[in-house]
């Protein structure tokens, strides 16, 4: 699917552990390589994200958990995101 490339970014930033990727098929992983050797500066800036925008990223990481225990029921003590930088 078109938002593979997103898993993998996700795994690779230790937003989410890396066993996020051990469902992932060969064709997937061609996929991530395709688009990273077509673009690499996509993924360099998207690594580079979280720790260049520090405050931004708070906010995007505050909305994101939030919006997730709406979604799923949660309870509010249970961190979904790590914020690890």
């Amino acid at each position: 699917p078109p938002a593979t490339s997103l898993i993998f970014q996700l795994a690779f930033s230790n937003i989410r552990h890396l066993a996020l990727l051990r469902h992932t098929r060969p064709r997937d992983w061609f996929g991530f390589l395709r688009g990273f050797v077509r673009r690499p500066h996509v993924f360099f800036k998207a690594m580079r994200y979280r720790s260049a925008s520090g405050s931004l990223w708070s906010l995007v990481l505050n909305a994101a958990n939030a919006r997730t225990r709406e979604a799923t029921l949660i309870p509010p003590s249970e961190p979904l995101y790590r914020k690890s930088n």
